[in-house]
């Protein structure tokens, strides 16, 4: 299941408002605009680009 797929299912029961885990090979950084967190953990291939669009709103998180 993609990023994109879990924030569509997410968006059946209202706004999302973080994302936390281990995005993968995920690189549609603009499907993070509108969230309030994000939270790239241990597997997250581009999380340096993730954290240079979104230094605001993004924070440190690891595995285990």
């Amino acid at each position: 299941m993609s990023c994109r797929d879990i924030l569509n299912a997410a968006s059946q029961l209202g706004k999302p408002y973080a994302i936390i885990g281990g995005l993968h090979r995920f690189n549609e950084f603009d499907l993070l605009k509108d969230l309030q967190l994000v939270c790239p953990t241990h597997c997250t291939q581009f999380k340096e680009k993730i954290k240079s669009l979104y230094p605001e709103k993004c924070v440190d998180g690891g595995a285990g």
